[in-house]
C-alpha cells in the first residue's frame, strides 16, 4: 500500500522506518490482546514518535482495522475539540458533552463498518480539555484503540494522563535510536554505506534523534561535507547544523530564563562539568530546572556527579548565539572554578585551552602538563600548539618531546626528526654537564629514543641513522640502568630495520636481566615478539606478545609501548595462522573505540591490520572496504606511517577483484607517499604483492608469477613472509613443481601452521595427489584461509575428474564452491586454471587470451610478451577454440565464467 507508506514518512524521502520493530510489535500485541485501551508513546522531540504511531496505524490497517488520525497543535489548544473537527459528526457541536461523545462514538463505529477502530492522536499533550476527554471516552468505552504521542517533560491534560493511569492504556517510553540503528537510518537516507568516522559522526551528532539526523544528513549533503567515494560515504569535514536544524533545536531552548541560559552556555563551552564545580557557578535550583526540562543530564562519574547537555546540538546552537566577549568571560570563570577545586586528570588541558581561547596568559608548567594530556588523548593538533607554547616559555625536554610526538602523529616526519634532533642536543648537553640521570630524565630519554627510532626507520627509511642515534645515546651516562634502557632501544631499532632474528635473540638476553627496569619490559617483549614472529618462531612470539600486551581496557586506549605490543600480538597471529577470529574481534573493538574517541591514528592501525587479515583470508572485497576506511583515518593522522602499506594492500584487494584502474590508483598513492625515497627492505614485500596482483589482473600472468617468486626468494630472512609470497605466486598461476621446494624450505625454518599448510598445498599439487589436496583444503579452511582452501579443493576436484572419480570430484567441487562463497567473488589464476576447458590451455595461451580479453591488440600483446604477432595469433586461435569462444569479444565472458570447479550435470 504505497499511499499508506508515503503517509508514514510524511515527506517524499521514502526512507523506511528503522530500529522500531520491537516497539511496533509491542503496539500490535497490545492492540490484539483485547484488554488494552491503547498505547501512549512518550519521548523527546524528534525521536520518532509520530512515525512510529503512523506505522502502527498502517499495521492495524493491514490487519483489517479502520483508523482515524487527529493532530493537536499549540495554536489550537484553546479551541474546544479543535483536533477532532474533521472526525466529529455533522451538526454535533451544539450537543451537550455526553450527547457529543455518544454521537462521536457512533460516527466512528459507522465509518469502521464492523472493523476494529484505531485512533491516532499526535502530540496529545497539546489537546484542549474537551478533545482529551473525548479521546479518553473513546478508549474507555472500547470504541477505539488509541495510539497517542506525548512529548517527554511536557504537562498533559488530565484526561490524557488518565489513559494510562485509569483507562488501561500502556505507556511506552520511546528512547532515541541506538548507534547501529542510527547508522542504518543514515545509510537508508544516503542510499549507501558510511565509513566509520562518518557513521560515528551521525550518531554522536544526532544522539539517535531521527529528526535531527535527517536534518544533519541533508545539511552535510548540501554543503559537501559528506561525499561518496568508491561507493563509501565519507565525512570530509564536520558540518555545522543547517538553518532548519538550528531552528528546530532553538525551539527546544525557548522559554529559558537568564540563569538557565547562562548554565547552558557554560556547559556548551566546558562540558562535562562536575556538579561540585557547577555549584560555584549556578544555583542548584537552576540545574534542577534544566535537568527536569530534559536539556541537561546529570550522571555518575569517578569524580562525582557530572552534568552535560542532554543533546550535543544544544551546545552547538547555544555557542552560535554567544558573543565573543561573553564566551571569553565564561571561559575564564570556568578555568577559575576548576582550578579552585584542584586539577584532576584531564583538567590541565581544559583549563589551558579555556585560557588560551580567552586570550589569557597560561603559566609554562600548566602548558607542559596540558600538552601531555592532549597527547594521551590523541589530539596532535592541540598537543603541538601547547607544546610549542611551553617550549617557547622555557619548559625543557618534556615540551620538546611532546612537540616531536605531535608532529609524528600528524605525519610531519621531517619536522618531527628536526625536533627530536633538537631534543637530542638538549639531553646530550645535560649529560655533558655532568647532570645525574634521574629516573624521570631517563624515562624522557627512552620515550625520545623510541619515538625517534620509529620516525627514522618506519617513516623516513633511515635505519642506519636510527642505529647511530642509539649508539650515541649509549654514551650519555655511564649508568647501569641507562645501559639497560639503551639495549632495549637497540633491539627496537633492529626490529624496525627488519633484522628480526637478531632482535629476538637480543630481546631474550635483555629480558633475562633481573635488573631490567619495569618500564622497559613491555618494549623489550614487543620488539622480541615481532622479531621472533618474522624470524619464524611464531609460537614463542605469541607467548611473549601476550605477556607484553595487557588485558584490554574498556576503552581499548593504548600507550606508545602498548601500541608496539599490539603490533607484536597481531603479527604473531597473522603470519602464523593462529587465532584469527580472536585477532579480528579485538581489532574491530579497538577500531570502534578509537573512532568514538576521535583517535584516527589508532583507528587506522586497526583498520589496516584488519585489511591485511582479510587478504590472508582471501576476502578482497572485505579488505577493500576496510582499507578504504584505513586510508580515511591515515590521511588525517598516520603516526606509524602505515598509509604506504594500507594503499598497497588496497591495490592488491582491488586487483584480486578485477578493478584494475582502482588497483593502479592505490599503487600510485603508495609510491607517491614515499616522497622519492627508495623503499626499505621491509617495504619491498608489500610492493611485490601489489605489483604481482596488478600484473595478474592485467592478464600478465607470467610477470605476476615472476614478481612474487622473486620477492619470495629475497625474503629468506623472514620465513613466514617468504611462505606467503611463494604461495601467492602459486595462486597467481606459478608451477607447483617450481615453488614446492621454496615453500618446503620456508616451512622447515618456521613453526607457523599457515606456512606448513602452504608447503603441503604446493607439494600435493606438484605430485598430483587429489586426496592430499582435499586434506590441505581442510587445514587451510580451519585456519581461515578460505581462498587458498578453495583453490586446493578445486585442484583436487580437477584431478579426481581427470582420473574418472566423478563422485570424489563432485565432493571436492562442492567444498571449493562453499569456500569460494566466503570470498565475495575473488578470482585467481589458480582457480581459473581448474576449469576443464581452461586446464587444457597452456600458460602462454591463457596469458594471451586474458590480455586479449582486457582489450589489448595483437601487436600490443606481442610487444608486452616479447613474441611475434604471428605467435600471438596462433596462441589466441587455439585458446578461443578450447574455451568455446566464437569471437574475440566473447573472451571476457568465457574467462570470467569459471571461478571454481564444477562438474556438468
Amino acid at each position: 500500500m504505497p499511499a499508506l507508506a508515503q503517509w508514514i514518512h510524511g515527506d517524499a524521502s521514502g526512507a523506511r522506518l528503522v530500529g522500531r520493530d520491537r516497539e511496533l510489535a509491542q503496539i500490535a500485541a497490545a492492540r490484539t490482546a483485547g484488554d488494552c485501551a491503547g498505547v501512549v508513546l512518550v519521548g523527546q522531540a524528534g525521536v520518532g514518535k509520530t512515525r512510529v504511531a503512523r506505522a502502527a496505524l498502517v499495521t492495524a490497517a493491514e490487519d483489517g482495522a479502520a483508523f482515524e488520525w487527529a493532530q493537536a497543535t499549540r495554536s489550537a489548544a484553546t479551541i474546544p475539540l479543535a483536533a477532532f473537527v474533521g472526525l466529529l459528526p455533522q451538526d454535533s457541536l451544539g450537543h451537550d458533552p455526553l450527547q457529543l461523545f455518544k454521537a462521536s462514538t457512533a460516527a466512528m463505529l459507522s465509518r469502521a463498518n464492523g472493523r476494529p477502530a484505531v485512533l491516532g492522536l499526535d502530540d496529545a499533550h497539546l489537546l484542549d480539555g474537551a478533545s482529551a476527554a473525548l479521546a479518553l471516552h473513546l478508549a474507555s468505552t472500547g470504541a477505539a484503540f488509541v495510539v497517542a504521542t506525548v512529548r517527554a517533560g511536557e504537562s498533559c491534560p488530565d484526561a490524557i494522563v488518565a489513559l494510562w493511569k485509569d483507562a488501561g492504556a500502556r505507556r511506552m517510553e520511546l528512547a532515541a535510536l541506538c548507534e547501529a540503528d542510527t547508522v542504518a537510518l543514515a545509510e537508508e537516507l544516503l542510499g549507501g554505506q558510511l565509513e566509520g568516522v562518518a557513521a560515528h559522526w551521525a550518531f554522536a551528532s544526532s544522539a539517535g534523534n531521527a529528526l535531527y539526523l535527517r536534518e544533519l544528513v541533508a545539511s552535510a549533503l548540501e554543503t559537501g561535507a559528506l561525499s561518496c567515494e568508491d561507493g563509501l560515504w565519507r565525512l570530509r569535514r564536520k558540518p555545522a547544523p543547517g538553518a532548519a536544524l538550528a531552528e528546530l533545536v532553538a525551539q527546544r531552548l525557548e522559554g529559558l530564563d537568564e540563569p538557565e541560559r547562562e548554565l547552558l552556555a557554560m556547559l556548551s563551552l566546558g562540558e562535562p562539568l562536575t556538579v561540585d564545580v557547577l555549584s560555584s557557578l549556578a544555583s542548584a535550583e537552576t540545574l534542577e530546572d534544566v535537568e527536569r526540562r530534559g536539556l541537561v543530564a546529570v550522571e555518575r562519574t569517578p569524580g562525582g556527579p557530572s552534568a552535560r547537555l542532554a543533546h550535543p546540538l544544544f551546545g552547538e546552537v547555544t555557542r552560535a548565539v554567544l558573543s565573543g566577549a561573553h564566551a571569553d568571560d565564561l571561559r575564564v570563570r570556568l578555568a577559575d572554578a576548576v582550578r579552585a577545586r584542584g586539577l584532576g586528570p584531564g583538567d590541565a588541558v581544559r583549563v589551558a585551552t579555556w585560557l588560551l581561547e580567552a586570550r589569557q596568559p597560561v603559566e609554562p608548567a600548566l602548558l607542559a602538563t596540558a600538552a601531555g594530556e592532549a597527547y594521551r588523548a590523541a589530539d596532535p593538533q592541540l598537543t603541538a600548539r601547547l607544546a610549542e607554547l611551553a617550549e617557547a616559555a622555557g619548559v625543557g625536554p618534556e615540551a620538546t618531546l611532546m612537540l616531536g610526538h605531535a608532529q609524528a602523529m600528524l605525519g610531519l616526519h621531517e619536522e618531527s626528526e628536526r625536533t627530536f634532533a633538537r631534543l637530542e642536543a638538549s639531553l646530550r648537553g645535560a649529560a655533558e654537564a655532568g647532570r645525574a640521570p634521574s629516573l624521570e630524565l631517563q624515562e624522557q630519554a627512552v620515550a625520545y629514543l623510541f619515538a625517534r627510532l620509529r620516525t627514522l626507520t618506519l617513516a623516513l627509511g633511515r635505519g642506519d641513522d636510527a642505529e647511530r642515534v642509539v649508539a650515541r645515546a649509549a654514551e650519555w651516562w655511564p649508568d647501569e640502568g641507562w645501559r639497560r634502557r639503551v639495549e632495549g632501544m637497540r633491539l627496537a631499532a633492529l626490529a624496525m630495520n627488519g633484522r628480526m632474528r637478531e632482535a629476538g635473540e637480543l630481546a631474550d638476553e635483555v629480558a633475562a636481566d633481573p635488573q631490567l627496569p619495569a618500564a622497559m619490559a613491555p618494549i623489550v617483549d614487543a620488539a622480541g615478539a615481532v622479531g621472533w614472529a618474522f624470524a619464524g618462531e611464531t609460537a614463542k612470539a605469541k607467548r611473549i606478545a601476550e605477556r607484553a600486551l595487557p588485558s584490554p581496557p574498556a576503552d581499548e586506549q593504548l600507550t606508545d609501548s602498548e601500541m608496539g605490543a599490539l603490533f607484536a600480538w597481531s603479527s604473531a597471529r597473522l603470519v602464523s595462522g593462529r587465532d584469527w577470529p580472536e585477532l579480528e574481534s579485538r581489532l574491530a573493538r579497538i577500531e570502534q573505540a578509537a573512532v568514538h574517541r576521535g583517535d584516527r591514528g589508532l583507528a587506522g592501525v586497526a583498520a589496516c591490520t584488519l585489511g591485511c587479515l582479510a587478504l590472508f583470508r582471501g576476502t578482497p572485497a572485505v579488505a577493500a572496504r576496510g582499507l578504504r576506511e584505513a586510508l580515511a583515518h591515515l590521511e588525517l593522522r598516520d603516526p606509524h606511517d602505515l598509509l604506504f602499506a594500507a594503499a598497497l594492500e588496497l591495490a592488491q584487494a582491488n586487483a584480486m577483484l578485477g578493478r584494475l584502474d582502482a588497483a593502479r590508483g592505490a599503487n600510485a598513492l603508495a609510491h607517491a607517499h614515499l616522497g622519492g625515497r627508495p623503499p626499505t627492505s621491509h617495504e619491498q614485500p608489500w610492493i611485490a604483492r601489489a605489483e604481482g596482483w596488478i600484473a595478474a589482473a592485467a592478464g600478465e600472468q607470467s610477470r605476476a608469477v615472476e614478481v612474487l617468486h622473486a620477492a619470495a626468494e629475497d625474503t629468506a630472512r623472514w620465513p613466514p613472509i617468504q611462505a606467503e609470497l611463494a604461495h601467492e605466486a602459486l595462486s597467481a598461476g606459478g608451477a607447483a613443481r617450481d615453488l614446492a621446494p621454496l615453500l618446503a624450505e620456508a616451512a622447515g625454518r618456521c613453526d607457523a601452521p599457515l606456512a606448513a599448510a602452504y608447503a603441503e598445498h604446493a607439494a600435493a599439487l606438484a605430485e598430483g595427489d587429489a586426496a592430499r589436496l582435499e586434506r590441505v583444503a581442510g587445514e587451510l579452511s580451519a585456519i581461515g584461509a578460505w581462498l587458498a582452501a578453495a583453490e586446493a579443493a578445486a585442484q583436487a576436484a580437477a584431478l579426481h575428474a581427470g582420473e574418472g572419480r566423478a563422485s570424489s570430484a563432485r565432493r571436492a567441487a562442492a567444498l571449493s564452491a562453499r569456500l569460494h562463497g566466503e570470498c565475495e567473488g575473488a578470482a585467481t589464476p589458480a582457480l581459473r586454471a581448474t576449469d576443464p576447458r581452461a586446464a587444457a590451455l597452456t600458460r602462454r595461451e591463457r596469458e594471451v587470451a586474458e590480455l586479449a580479453a582486457a582489450g589489448r591488440s595483437n601487436a600490443e600483446i606481442a610487444d608486452q610478451l616479447t613474441i611475434s604477432v604471428r605467435t600471438v595469433e596462433s596462441h589466441l586461435y587455439h585458446a578461443m577454440v578450447k574455451l568455446g569462444a566464437g569471437r574475440r569479444d566473447e573472451l571476457p565472458t568465457h574467462l570470467r565464467h569459471f571461478a571454481g570447479f564444477t562438474l556438468p550435470g
